[in-house]
């Protein structure tokens, strides 16, 4: 059967769906697992490398396919490592903006990503976020004496607060009464996130994400994050 040029731009187009379906399968499942490919906003770059991985690629071979040209394999081979430079850039960026860790400090949990911290100087290294995993719950202590005023004034400046510092970092399992202890009753919400469940055991925790702010709702038996609303904490 000959190739037509229609047919060239429709396999390619098939392919490229399938190779962009599973990157998203990567991106929507391990690294922005819900709710946090909302709280981090990715939808702009996923957007952009759809543009080019799965539209521009096969509008590109449906504009150069021509059967028995001199040219058609190089301009073919151009035209994929377009896409796959594409593809490897947006990932790079997508990857590094990951939410790695959930940090709860203080009295809520902020989103970390994979390039907010070196998670060497933590005394939990044991715990860095692997390739294929999903974002990670850690606790984080307070800093103590001269450290906390430290602190204090270089995230008024503009630098890190201790939700970014892995110095600070501990195991969340060995913590979590300090974070049945920080978190407020469930009833107490000033806000309406929905009906909640045997409400007598939750307890809720703001999640401070970078493009959204949302409600994690805790068992207070256990320290679990067991749900998230979909509510800003501070919403007036």
């Amino acid at each position: 059967m000959v190739m037509t040029r229609t047919r060239a731009a429709l396999t390619h187009f098939g392919i490229s769906v399938i190779v962009f379906a599973m990157f998203l399968s990567l991106v929507f499942f391990v690294w922005y697992a819900w709710p946090f490919n909302l709280t981090q906003g990715i939808a702009e770059i996923v957007y952009i490398m759809a543009g080019v991985d799965v539209v521009l690629g096969p509008l590109l071979t449906l504009i150069v396919f021509k059967a028995g040209k001199k040219s058609l394999k190089f301009d073919l081979s151009v035209i994929a490592l377009i896409q796959v430079a594409a593809l490897v850039y947006g990932a790079m960026i997508i990857y590094q903006e990951r939410p790695a860790y959930i940090v709860y400090n203080v009295d809520r949990y902020s989103v970390v990503g994979v390039s907010e911290v070196n998670f060497e100087e933590s005394p939990i290294p044991e715990q860095a976020i692997g390739l294929l995993e999903k974002p990670k719950f850690i606790y984080a202590v307070l800093p103590q004496g001269n450290e906390a005023m430290e602190v204090a004034i270089s995230a008024a400046n503009g630098g890190k607060d201790m939700d970014r510092l892995p110095k600070y970092y501990r195991d969340y399992n060995d913590n979590k009464l300090n974070v049945i202890r920080g978190t407020k009753p469930a009833r107490s919400l000033a806000v309406d996130a929905g009906p909640i469940d045997m409400i007598e055991h939750i307890n809720y925790a703001p999640v401070v994400g970078k493009k959204r702010n949302i409600i994690a709702l805790i068992d207070n038996r256990t320290g679990d994050v067991i749900e998230y609303r979909l509510v800003d904490p501070w919403q007036k």
